[in-house]
């Protein structure tokens, strides 16, 4: 086995814990880390001309509340997967602009909605299993995150997650790309 396999196998191991971590947390204190996230979100990112965010799915933190209001503001971005990678489409309608993926997650419809000249996006909300303190993410093992942000090194990454996803340190590969910043809550 060559190191990446290692790496690989390590992070899979890592995803299942994270995971398992994740079910077995409360919704009450699922609802409290995500009404924070939201909060400190608002405050860090509406001076932004667009937020490329993320369809909160299943136990990750929920992201919904600020999605509404950026989507209120005409602000708001959220990915599509395309072939094997993400592109971002600007919302203008949560009630009807999204459809669910065959992933099951709630994707902007490309016959309703514009993709996004990344140029105007300022900020981008990553999604991720696992956070550590180099801000080293682990999200659900596709690359879809990785691949895309490899293109928007210039533009502020940060990554959210409970407090209890936080880990000391992730193992990494070259094409692993770290956010700027990480909140956890």
């Amino acid at each position: 086995m060559n190191q990446d396999q290692s790496v690989n196998e390590e992070k899979k191991k890592i995803r299942q814990y994270f995971l398992a971590m994740r079910e077995k947390m409360t919704m009450e204190r699922r609802l409290e880390a995500s009404l924070k996230c939201c909060a400190m979100l608002k405050q860090k990112v509406m001076n932004s001309e667009f937020v490329a965010s993320f369809a909160s799915n299943g136990k990750e933190i929920n992201v919904w509340d600020l999605n509404i209001t950026l989507c209120g503001i005409g602000k708001l971005t959220l990915p599509r997967v395309e072939d094997s990678h993400i592109t971002f489409y600007h919302v203008k309608n949560i009630e009807t602009d999204l459809v669910r993926s065959e992933l099951g997650i709630m994707e902007p419809n490309p016959i309703k909605c514009q993709k996004v000249n990344f140029e105007t996006v300022d900020a981008i909300i990553v999604p991720g299993l696992s956070f550590d303190l180099d801000n080293n993410r682990i999200g659900y093992g596709l690359g879809f995150y990785d691949k895309f942000l490899s293109h928007f090194k210039d533009k502020l990454k940060i990554g959210v997650c409970y407090s209890e996803q936080k880990a000391k340190k992730l193992p990494t590969l070259d094409h692993d790309i770290a956010v700027d910043i990480v909140l956890d809550f």
